[in-house]
Parts: C-alpha cells; structure tokens; sequence
C-alpha cells in the first residue's frame, strides 16, 4: 500500500469540498491491494470523519476480498449499516459492501437498505448513481440468481 496515495484519498474527502469523482476513480485502482482494505477495516471505519469512513466502507466494497476474510467483517459492516449515528452514505457503502461479498444471513436487512436507496424520491433527484447501485445490488440478491454467498 502506497501511503501517499491513500493520504491522497483521506485528503480529496476531507473538507467542504470533497472529490467523490476522484476517489471513485482511484478505487478500481487499488482493490487488488489488501493493504487498503485492511487500513479500511482496521482504521477508517472508526475514523471520526464521516467522509473518510464513507471512503473506508467504499474500499471494502470493490476490494477484492477472500470470502473467509469477509466473512469474519460481516458482522461489523451490518453493525455499521444499521447504526443511525454512523452516517447516511457510511451506512448505504456498508450495505453495498454486503450485496458485493455476500450479505450472509443479513440478506433480508441488505434488502431492507437497498430498496430504502432505490424507493428514496431525494436520492432518485440528487443520488442517481447511488440508486443505479442500489438497483444492480438488488438484482445480484434476487431470488432467481443462484449465487454461493
């Protein structure tokens, strides 16, 4: 893990202003690094800036993560998703997160989150990309897909 590029991260959410355009960019990049996700699990979800956890749970959603591995974090993302203190978009990446890897035996509160994003009238106006996932989630936890998670 580079850590002037995840400095570079925590900075561009960081502030009045913060890039989502450029961390949603460099997040391909780097999910093949496990040292992000661990940073991401480790430090960034408990982070006291709201933004920098929403960076944190927006890796651990497209890092590419071994199942034994999410699995022991499972229970933590689901904790976050459903905590009302955490955030609006920390607990949306956190349902995200779920539907990606596999929500185990939190699929129905998964579900409950995703249609939340989808049915929201001010996030269809503001967040269409957010709903975009939300939709694509959505289908990946549908009942016809035959999946291993």
């Amino acid at each position: 893990m580079e850590l002037e590029r995840l400095d570079d991260l925590k900075a561009a959410v960081s502030g009045d202003n913060p890039d989502w355009e450029f961390v949603d960019s460099a997040i391909p990049q780097i999910s093949k690094d496990a040292g992000y996700f661990t940073w991401a699990f480790n430090r960034g979800i408990r982070d006291p800036d709201e933004n920098v956890r929403d960076l944190a749970v927006s890796i651990i959603e497209k890092s590419e993560i071994p199942e034994d591995v999410f699995a022991k974090i499972r229970f933590a993302l689901n904790a976050i998703m459903t905590d009302k203190d955490a955030g609006e978009f920390v607990r949306i990446r956190a349902a995200f997160a779920l539907a990606n890897h596999g929500p185990g035996i939190y699929k129905n509160d998964v579900k409950e989150k995703l249609d939340e994003v989808r049915t929201n009238r001010k996030y269809m106006e503001t967040e269409p990309d957010l709903v975009r996932s939300a939709n694509a989630y959505c289908q990946t936890l549908s009942p016809k897909r035959v999946t291993a998670r």
